[in-house]
This record gives C-alpha cells, sequence and structure tokens, in this order.
C-alpha cells in the first residue's frame, strides 16, 4: 500500500473575536475554509459540508415529478460579474489588502451593468486562499 495524504487546500490564521456569538465564529471559520454549517434537527448537532462535486443522489423524470416545473433566471441587475475579496495579508504585517477577480467583458450579457461582490475574511491571510475562496463565491 501506498502512502495517502492530502494536500491542506485552507488556513485560518486569525483571531476570532469572543464577543460574537458561537454561531457567528463558526460560519467565519466555515466561510474562510470553503463549506457550509449545517444543522441536523434529528441528531441535535451542528455539522460541516464540504464543498466539493458529489454524485446525484436523485434523478428526475416524468415518473417522479408530481407537479409542474417553473424556471426563472436572475435579472441583469442580480447578477455578480466581479469579486473584491478584503482580508490581512501575512506578508504586509496583517494589514488589510485585496484581491479582485472579474469575469472578462466578452463573456458577459450585452448591457450587463458592473456588479461587485465585496467579501470580507479577517481569518484568511494568504493571497491564493483568498482567490481561491473569491473564485468559489
Amino acid at each position: 500500500m501506498g502512502i495517502s495524504y492530502s494536500e491542506r487546500r485552507y488556513r485560518i490564521d486569525g483571531l476570532i473575536d469572543t464577543s460574537n456569538t458561537v454561531l457567528d465564529n463558526l460560519t467565519t471559520l466555515c466561510n474562510a475554509s470553503g463549506c457550509w454549517l449545517t444543522y441536523d434537527i434529528h441528531a441535535g448537532k451542528w455539522s460541516v459540508i464540504i464543498n466539493q462535486s458529489a454524485n446525484p443522489s436523485w434523478h428526475f423524470n416524468d415518473s417522479n415529478i408530481i407537479g409542474a416545473i417553473n424556471i426563472s433566471g436572475t435579472g441583469l441587475y442580480n447578477l455578480y460579474n466581479s469579486v473584491k475579496v478584503s482580508f490581512p495579508h501575512e506578508d504586509l504585517q496583517n494589514q488589510k489588502d485585496f484581491v479582485q477577480i472579474e469575469i472578462p467583458y466578452d463573456q458577459r450579457f450585452p448591457n450587463e451593468p458592473d456588479n461587485v461582490l465585496e467579501i470580507d475574511y479577517k481569518v484568511v491571510t494568504n493571497p491564493l486562499q483568498a482567490q481561491l475562496l473569491g473564485f468559489i463565491e
């Protein structure tokens, strides 16, 4: 057998404000590590869902669709086409820095206005991790 290992994808580096609620602090940690926080009402426990591709659990066809299907799109003014991620940069003595990611203009809808999603990660200090999280969002 070979040695199995996985590379660290995320690193939490920063201070957690203990004056915030536990739920707020857990949400901060989850956002900085590319996962979601969920609560299982049957087990009475919080758990984490890792943001990764998975096999579908349902396949829909005429035999299991009961009602009508309505499809609607997001309005042109509600689409984000760039993201600005702020974070304390580890090489700049934790001074605020940012990375900005934009969808190229030739890949946007005609007459689509600029709409920037602004995110602030307080516990991410690495610019590559901040950029990766920005791409995911």
